[in-house]
């Protein structure tokens, strides 16, 4: 068995990509001492939640990526705006799904109400998301109803699987 130092030293990061805060820094902090050949952070939110210190945190953070993968142009904005991420090391993939990969059943509406679903019924919302406290799926349940107080025929639906489907249904 070789020793701990030469097992070490043989094995070297070709690129160190963390997703989100806090990974960002420890992420970037690590592939720079590592010496890593590309240090890549993600950032998917307006970072609402962020106080100044954090903010500060993430702008050192971004600026020791070699790259920052946003999911939104509004996303890449903000980092460059408020976080003071270099504009060209922004870039933007988003979010998405496969159109050529995913089959829709057939007759997939079938589970629809036909009470809910009038054909004069012109405007519905709907949100995929994962029904968790983090998501709070509650606060669009909120703003559908002040939504349908104001516009009866507007529908909304939420999709997704999670702790707190029961209490939507």
């Amino acid at each position: 068995r070789e020793p701990r130092a030469d097992r070490g030293a043989q094995a070297r990061a070709g690129v160190v990509h963390a997703s989100l805060f806090p990974a960002n820094w420890r992420g970037a902090l690590a592939g720079r001492i590592a010496r890593a050949p590309a240090v890549i952070g993600s950032v998917r939110n307006l970072g609402g939640w962020m106080g100044p210190v954090r903010r500060a945190v993430e702008r050192a953070a971004t600026r020791w990526a070699d790259a920052v993968i946003v999911n939104a142009a509004a996303v890449g904005r903000f980092m460059v705006d408020v976080i003071g991420a270099r504009a060209d090391r922004i870039r933007v993939i988003p979010n998405g799904v496969d159109l050529a990969r995913y089959h829709p059943p057939r007759n997939g509406d079938r589970n629809l109400r036909p009470d809910l679903w009038r054909a004069e019924t012109v405007e519905a919302v709907g949100a995929v998301m994962s029904l968790t406290p983090k998501k709070n799926p509650a606060v669009f349940v909120e703003a559908a109803a002040r939504v349908i107080a104001a516009r009866p025929a507007v529908r909304f639906v939420i999709a997704g699987e999670g702790p707190l489907r029961a209490d939507l249904e």
